[in-house]
């Protein structure tokens, strides 16, 4: 049974004030995901960049761990822990205030963190797990820090090609009638581009870029432990996906890329620009998830 959170609506996003800034002010990127695979990478080579990075874990000591493995490779104090599960709405809503406390301006969010609900599952709030932890908990944190992005600032969704796989129906959002975890994580990747483009059109003007990509197949653990046979047919697979560094590689350069200026609202195969599904460029279908991700989230 779904929970309703006394919040009020999402702000229209405003411009960040204009304001002196130290020619030496080091950046500041938020990384979700950040304690292992793509996430942990994506938050040492931003350190190595000279960026002050915030990890965003759901897990303290594995936080540490990351925390203190970027330090040993990068020689970089320069990072922060920030605890927070992103299947929990109220988890959401009190890292924003911390981030808002911490800093001024967030220069750089990359949404990385996702998962696969073996089970079928509701958040705390109701929603199905999977959908709640891939997207509305980044929808929540990206709006509520909008105020905090400058000019030139970037956002990065991970998605998928999963995502050709996935589809919305309004009807059966929390899958109660059935439940099939690829097809739930195939939709919380799908809503990850409809999101990317919905909210690249709102800050067109503002000159912030949001992009979105899939980082390639990679030998991380999200398959793992669902079943012997997915888990088997993972570890089979592995010498041939990605590595792990390639898909970082493909964040960074979203992130980072000066040739990059300017793009945004785009799909991205690693470092290439490339066509989502035709359903996940339908803009009515973009605008109605909009809606219907905004009522989710009150």
């Amino acid at each position: 049974m779904k929970t309703t959170l006394q919040r009020q609506s999402l702000p229209e996003p405003q411009a960040k004030d204009e304001r002196e800034e130290s020619p030496r002010r080091r950046r500041v990127a938020l990384v979700s995901g950040a304690s292992s695979g793509i996430g942990r990478l994506v938050a040492r080579d931003l350190a190595l960049r000279n960026f002050r990075v915030v990890l965003l874990v759901r897990d303290e000591a594995r936080g540490r761990s990351a925390q203190n493995w970027i330090r040993a490779t990068t020689e970089s104090d320069a990072t922060e822990l920030l605890l927070c599960d992103l299947g929990d709405l109220e988890q959401v809503h009190r890292a924003i205030a911390v981030m808002g406390e911490r800093h001024e301006i967030l220069d750089l969010l990359v949404n990385n963190a996702g998962l696969i609900s073996r089970q079928h599952r509701l958040s705390p709030q109701g929603h199905e797990w999977t959908l709640a932890v891939n997207h509305l908990g980044p929808f929540l944190l990206t709006n509520q820090l909008l105020s905090l992005l400058p000019s030139g600032a970037r956002i990065v969704n991970l998605a998928s090609v999963a995502h050709t796989r996935g589809r919305i129906d309004f009807d059966n959002m929390e899958l109660s009638s059935h439940y099939s975890f690829w097809e739930a994580y195939a939709r919380s990747k799908l809503a990850n581009i409809l999101f990317t483009y919905a909210l690249a059109r709102r800050l067109k003007e503002r000159r912030i870029a949001v992009n979105c990509l899939h980082p390639g197949t990679l030998p991380t653990g999200i398959a793992m432990g669902y079943s012997r046979l997915v888990g088997w047919l993972w570890r089979a697979g592995a010498p041939f996906f990605k590595k792990v560094s390639e898909g970082s590689d493909g964040v960074i350069y979203l992130a980072t890329a000066p040739q990059l200026e300017g793009v945004s609202g785009t799909y991205f195969h690693l470092k290439k620009q490339a066509e989502s599904s035709p359903l996940s460029r339908d803009e009515n279908l973009q605008e109605e998830f909009w809606r219907w991700s905004l009522a989710a989230i009150q």
